[in-house]
């Protein structure tokens, strides 16, 4: 392998790994921002609010969906409407993926309101990072 494709690779990995922080810094400000919307103290992990099982799946159902839609896609030879579209049908899929494991395992998981500001956290996190890079 030439050192021009180790170089993708490690991109590609090193993209990844941000993605996964990002979300999981959304689900931290989504908890603390409901903390603070409902006048509780400020923790940054609330397993009520949004419990561990969640805070596992999430990170995981955001990559796969990330890997499924940007599969060969290449951030700087495209519109900004087009990162636009895919950051919001990531974030769409994946929260209807975790409301979905929700309402079919019968588990509360997470708030309403906690998950309206995860949703909006993770959109915002994420497409601020793709238009940076």
């Amino acid at each position: 392998m030439n050192h021009i494709r180790q170089k993708i690779i490690l991109f590609k990995i090193i993209d990844r790994i941000i993605d996964i922080l990002l979300v999981i810094g959304a689900i931290f400000c989504g908890i603390i921002t409901e903390s603070y919307y409902h006048n509780y103290p400020i923790i940054p992990i609330n397993y009520s609010s949004y419990s561990i099982v969640s805070i596992c799946l999430s990170p995981f159902i955001f990559i796969i969906t990330i890997l499924v839609i940007e599969h060969n896609f290449l951030y700087r030879l495209n519109k900004f409407s087009k990162l636009f579209k895919n950051v919001f049908l990531i974030c769409l899929i994946s929260i209807l993926t975790l409301i979905m494991i929700d309402f079919l395992f019968k588990e509360v998981l997470f708030y309403r309101t906690t998950l309206l500001f995860f949703i909006f956290y993770s959109y915002i996190f994420l497409i601020t990072k793709r238009i940076i890079i």
